[in-house]
């Protein structure tokens, strides 16, 4: 039977995401901001790429091949803001997952949307300082 809820769970962190949208319109409503210039988005990263990692292989009984073995680690990271009541999204891809990288998408965002104010979701990743 699986667990009603995940046993790590911070239910202060849900219920803060459930007041998310009353303290956006607060925060607009404080600072006298126009509604029409102001965007919700969300972002993400994702890594991809590939790690090589040599299988056990079929050889005749007797036979004990001598294969090389070579190690590849290869990998990047897409970053990506999406506007739902836009439309649209702005990307990059980075070689690193870091704050340095974060800052630089971030830059990039502010450049695809430079006549708006942005309010954004990001997760608990580490370099979203």
């Amino acid at each position: 039977m699986p667990l009603p809820h995940h046993p790590k769970k911070d239910k202060q962190a849900q219920e803060d995401l459930k007041n998310f949208s009353q303290e956006v319109s607060q925060i607009i409503a404080e600072n006298n901001l126009e509604k029409d210039k102001i965007i919700l988005m969300t972002q993400d990263e994702g890594r991809f790429g590939r790690v090589n990692i040599p299988k056990a292989s079929w050889a005749p009984s007797g036979i004990r091949p001598n294969v090389p073995k070579q190690v590849v680690r290869q990998s990047f990271y897409v970053y990506c803001a999406v506007a739902p009541s836009l439309g649209k999204i702005s990307s990059l891809i980075l070689p690193y997952g870091n704050t340095e990288m974060m800052n630089i998408f971030l830059e990039q965002v502010s450049q695809d949307f430079p006549n708006n104010i942005l309010i954004m979701q990001v997760d608990g990743a580490g370099w979203h300082v």
